[in-house]
């Protein structure tokens, strides 16, 4: 196909389509265990919903972690 047989020539542009909101929420509480290895329970959640003239989508996520820190301390002189 031709270089002048582009998208544009067919009427396509950028922001062509439905008008769609979308809506993300993010939240983490954590709890430290130790502190020496930052080591962590953590608590989380998620709720994004997308939103258009055609339909309509929630997803809720709920999330559970343990997390660590893995630090090299000594130093080499």
């Amino acid at each position: 196909v031709p270089y002048r047989t582009r998208n544009g020539e067919y009427g396509h542009k950028i922001g062509n389509g439905l008008k769609t909101d979308l809506g993300y929420l993010n939240g983490r509480v954590a709890y430290l265990i130790n502190p020496k290895t930052n080591l962590r329970v953590e608590l989380g959640g998620i709720v994004r919903q997308e939103k258009n003239l055609l339909e309509t989508n929630r997803t809720s996520l709920v999330t559970i972690g343990l997390r660590s820190t893995f630090r090299n301390i000594y130093q080499d002189l």
